[in-house]
This record gives structure tokens, sequence and C-alpha cells, in this order.
């Protein structure tokens, strides 16, 4: 072992250097979650191949309905398109009740949503007629064959990581297999005579193996496959044994314990060894160890075995305490098995200890630190402490450490606990309350939810909204997300032209001056509520150049009033359509322009003046009916542009 300490970057490029990804192969959809991408997939067929319906509704031409913008439309239902069946060809003044995802049939061009119809949804005898009361124009719920992908184009690019998105993406492209590189193969080589069986009672002078089992799951848990976990005596000949027996079939060997300088240290030995033609190295292993700049973790290794089949297998020796198993997996062994599979290529790993440095987080107490060695301290997420350190924010994450006594490289016992390493950096010889800490996440199994990042979060003494909430049934059929999440604006081709109202309200909280100089017409600018009023009306007319969501509507009637009261304005506006589509948006400029041109008209007698509040309390017309806002809902001393309950496809 070198008696010069390497930093821990150099020694883990020494490492890497021998490793390249291994070669792509042909891999089953199926195995294939996880995989890096070798090559491009393009696109087999269309996607989707052929037109279909985006909703269970009827089939039409769109041109038979155009009159049901004024009166219901009545059409002869002609059969069933189910999903997976090849329809006839619709004839004119007809339909065809379609499910969502059927081939749409030739000559029609439109989807009448089923909840537009006189007809029930779901399992119901097919009807002779449907009554349609609802107008749609051509490519209405309708999706185009080819308007996801084209054929031949490029749907995943070499490099991506297939998660499972990405492999369904590959299915709806039209292929079965794809070329990726493959999941690293991984043996375990665990060296310590004191080691016993762990489920055993362990005799006098041994202990349990924690390292073998916790490194099988560190295999796993980084996205390799665990081949096989050996046992080796603590001698150099046992341990080359060992390793030629692992590197059979193996992309990777692991091993722990007996790289430091004790009498008794297999893998160091082995590696003075080497060269040595009748030796226990022979002609075909070659080790190296290195003291390494980091605690735990000091004493390190790697090297090669040459394999019966003449491949060359890389070999990492880590030490044999249990802490030090995690930290140096974490820091050196993921990287290795992240170049291996190719994943180090693409998830922008180039930090300079090849990890994925994701936060940084402030120490809840404080603890001591080696000068000179970089620390990985294995921490757990708490709550900030009371009293706050000295410049201390309460907010952002707070770490401790596992366990008391710090970063003791044999603590295997508290490692459970741990959801992170603190990493102390060479120059700092002790870490106090309130330092900052960077964080090294360690890697966990797949659950069913992805891990929270932080401490955990009370659970608030406000009760979630019911699944029958007209809030939540709101929100969930807000038209303003397509499938995607993607925004778009709501078609509203379909919608009636109704007499539509919305009225809302804002509040300008003034100051005793500004109140005074108003009521005594004393503002030097002039009439504000004038010029207010005259504000608002304007705003309405100007929103679809505001919102980039909104609908160009006519504004059919504005009236903007203000009123000013002991504390401030009171602003309320009415605006009127008749259109497809509400006027929520507009009534809600109107106050919140109107506010604005009132803190800008006095903001010169004094600054003491704010917008307070926005919101709709009244709105009639549309699909959803009338609302009211009810008495009480009001929050206050906040802007709130909010919708009534049960409106989320009539805002404009």
């Amino acid at each position: 072992m070198t008696s010069t300490m390497l930093p821990p970057e150099d020694y883990l490029a020494q490492v890497l250097a021998a490793l390249t990804p291994l070669a792509p192969v042909e891999v089953p959809l199926e195995q294939a979650h996880g995989l890096v991408l070798a090559e491009d997939v393009p696109a087999a067929a269309p996607v989707p191949p052929w037109t279909n319906s985006a909703m269970d509704g009827y089939a039409v031409r769109a041109a038979d309905v155009v009159g049901a913008m004024h009166a219901p439309v009545i059409l002869p239902v002609m059969g069933d398109v189910p999903a997976g069946a090849v329809p006839e060809p619709l004839a004119a003044g007809t339909a065809q009740r379609i499910m969502t995802g059927a081939m749409l049939p030739a000559q029609a061009d439109a989807v009448v949503r089923v909840e537009d119809t006189d007809q029930p949804p779901g399992a119901v005898p097919l009807p002779r007629q449907v009554e349609v009361r609802t107008a749609v124009a051509p490519g209405t719920n309708v999706r185009q064959a080819g308007e996801d992908v084209a054929a031949g184009q490029t749907v995943l690019k070499s490099g991506t990581v297939l998660k499972a998105t990405a492999v369904s993406a590959a299915a709806s492209a039209g292929h079965r297999m794809v070329r990726a590189v493959p999941r690293p193969r991984v043996a375990v080589v665990v060296t310590g005579a004191e080691l016993a069986q762990a489920g055993r009672q362990p005799a006098a002078g041994t202990i349990p193996d924690s390292n073998g089992p916790m490194l099988a799951g560190l295999v796993g848990e980084h996205g390799a496959r665990l081949v096989a976990v050996l046992r080796s005596a603590d001698t150099p000949a046992a341990l080359a044994d060992a390793l030629r027996e692992a590197a059979i079939d193996v992309d990777l060997i692991v091993t722990s314990g007996g790289v430091s300088a004790g009498a008794f240290d297999p893998f160091t030995a082995l590696a003075a060894a080497r060269g040595q033609a009748d030796g226990p190295a022979g002609n075909d292993i070659e080790l190296t160890t290195a003291a390494v700049a980091m605690q735990p973790g000091k004493p390190q290794g790697y090297g090669s075995v040459r394999a019966r089949d003449g491949r060359l297998v890389p070999v990492i020796g880590l030490p044999g305490n249990p802490v030090s198993v995690l930290v140096s997996f974490t820091t050196i062994v993921a990287p290795a098995l992240a170049r291996l599979s190719g994943h180090d290529t693409t998830r922008g790993r180039g930090s300079r200890d090849g990890e994925t440095r994701l936060t940084r987080a402030r120490a809840a107490v404080g603890w001591r630190s080696p000068r000179r060695r970089r620390q990985y301290v294995p921490v757990r997420f708490v709550a900030p402490p009371k009293p706050l350190p000295t410049g201390a924010l309460p907010g952002g994450i707070w770490v401790a450490p596992s366990h008391y006594l710090g970063s003791g490289s044999h603590l295997v016992a508290s490692l459970p606990t741990a959801q992170a390493l603190a990493v102390v950096e060479t120059d700092d010889d002790a870490v106090a309350a309130g330092d900052q800490v960077l964080l090294l996440p360690l890697s966990s199994p797949a659950g069913p939810l992805p891990p929270a990042y932080g401490p955990p979060v009370a659970k608030s003494s406000r009760p979630a909204p019911s699944a029958a909430s007209p809030r939540t049934e709101a929100a969930l059929r807000l038209g303003h997300l397509d499938s995607s999440g993607t925004a778009r604006m709501v078609d509203v081709s379909g919608k009636r032209t109704t007499v539509r109202t919305a009225t809302a309200t804002a509040f300008v909280a003034c100051s005793p001056a500004i109140i005074r100089a108003l009521r005594d017409h004393a503002v030097p600018k002039g009439d504000v509520l004038a010029v207010a009023r005259v504000a608002g009306i304007a705003a309405t007319k100007k929103v679809p150049d505001l919102l980039p969501l909104a609908h160009v509507i006519g504004i059919h009637g504005c009236q903007v009033d203000l009123q000013v009261t002991d504390d401030g304005v009171r602003v309320e506006a009415t605006v009127r359509t008749a259109d497809r589509t509400g006027v929520e948006m507009e009534a809600l400029t109107a106050v919140t322009v109107a506010g604005l041109a009132v803190i800008d008209m006095v903001k010169g007698v004094d600054r003491e003046v704010a917008l307070r509040e926005a919101r709709v309390i009244a709105k009639s017309g549309g699909r959803s009916g009338d609302w009211v806002r009810p008495d009480g809902a009001d929050a206050g001393n906040i802007v709130e542009a909010n919708a009534p309950d049960g409106a989320g496809q009539e805002l404009s």
C-alpha cells in the first residue's frame, strides 16, 4: 500500500480508467427496464397506427350536426364500433356508437361525447337513434393516425435510460426488442476469519457476517445483477482461488476486507505477490492497494483477474468494516457500475467523485472530522434545532449523524436510520451546528413511491377533500391540460352560445391620508374613481392579450363601480357576454386593473396602499349554471383569482 494518501477523485479515476461500458445486446422489452439504449429507436409504424376516437360517444360527420348549435339534431345509429373492430364506412346523416381508442369509421370526421347526447354512458343496448345536443367541428375528439409519431421518426435516442414510460414508447412504436447496454453481472467475495454466517450462533471470537448481505443488496439497488456471494479465508491462496471462481460469467468482482496493512490481510498480500508466477497470484491476478484520503474507507484496492475464457474481469477491494463498505460502495463501486452499464454518460455524473450531487443541508449538531481526509458521515434528516444557530434560517434540510459516535467504520447497527452521507471536505477538522454540508444520497430498494429527500413533513390538520368533492372533480376535468399534462387552449367550438355573466370584487387598502384626499377630491392626478372605472372597462377587452389561454370573445356589457370606504376602495365589476365561454377572467381583470389604477393615482399621496384581494363572487350561464360565493368564504388579505366550484370548463 502506498504511504501517500490519494485524493478520492484521483483514486476513483484510477479505478475507472480500466472500465468501459459493456458490449450492447438485443434485449426483450420485458427485460429492458433500467438499461441504457445503445442505438436510436425509430417508429416502425405511425403512432397511433390509424385514426381513432379519443372519447366514448358517437362517430359523426361534423356537417350533419352543425344545427345542434341551435337545437338538438337526431341521427339514426347504424352500429357499434368497439375497440379492435374495423367499422363500416359512415353513411351521411347517420351515427355509429364508438368506444375510446376504436378505429374511426371512414367518412366520419368527429366524435360527439356521450355526455353531449340523450344517451346514458356505460353498457347499455345500442339505441336506434341518438339526439346530439352539441355541434362539433371536424377533428373534435379524434386522434389522427401518426399525430403522435410518424413512421421512421426517432422515438428514443441512443443513451436514453429505459424507464417504464420509455419501454412503453418503444412498444407503441412497434418494437419487441431493443439494443441496450446489459446489466452488469457482479460477484461478491467476503474475507474475514472472524465472520460467521448470519443467523447462526457465533463462536467465541467471531461476529455475524453483515458485509455479504449488505453488498448483495447494494448491487441490486444500483441496477446490477448479483451472480454469487463467496466466502474466503484470510490467506492469499484462498482469496486467489475465490477470485478465480468468482470471475466465471461476471463483469465485476467486489471484495470486502483484507486491504489494510495487517499481518493477515489477504488482498494486500495477494497484491504484493503479483508477477510471481509460482506465487498465489500467478499470471492471472493483478491487484493494487492504496491509501485514500477519506474517512471511513482509507484502505482500498483494485485490479483484475483473468477469467478462464480469457476475459479480464475488474476487481474492486473494499475495507472490511461495514460503514466503510457502505461509503466505499457509494463513492467507488457505484460509479464503476455506472460506467459498465453506460449510465455515467447519461446522468451528468462528472463531479470529482463520480457522485450525483443533490443538495446541501445544515448540521443540526456538531461533530469532529479528521483533517486531510474527506469525511463521509451517515446522517438522518431531523427538525431544525432549538434555538437555531446564529445566522441560520429555520427552513431547508437539517441533518444529524445516524449514530452519536459519528462516522465510526464499525457502527453497522445504526446504518438503517441513515438517509444520506454528509460530506466534509479535507480542510475542515470540525462541523459546527448550523454549518452547511454536502449531501450524497444513499441508494434504496425500488418502491411504490419515490423516496422523499428531506425530513418527514407533519400531517396537516386541514382535512383533505373527499373523493366526491366538487372542487376535486372540477380539477380532474380541467380542460386546460391535455393527456400529457401540457397546457392548451380549451376547444369551445362544441359549446352552445348562451348569455353568461360574472361579477368580481377587489379591495384596495388605503391609509387615512389617502382616504381624506379621495373624499376631498384632492388627489393631484385627478378623478381617481373615474380613471379607474375606465381602466377596468378597457382591461376587459384586453384579456386574450394578457392571458395566453383565454379566448377572444365579445364583451357585450361591463359595469365597474368603485366605492370609497373608511379603510380603502371597494371595486366591483360585472361583465356580460353572449358566447361559448364564460367571463370570469374578464371580471377579475376588470377589478384588478381598476384597483391598480387607483394605486397608480394615489401613490403620490401616500405609499401605504395595497391591492388586498380579487375574487369572483358570482357567475351565471354556461354548462355549470349559476353560482354565488357562499357568505363567509372570503379569506381576506390575499390576491386570489379563483374560479367557482364546478366551473372548470367555463373559464375563458
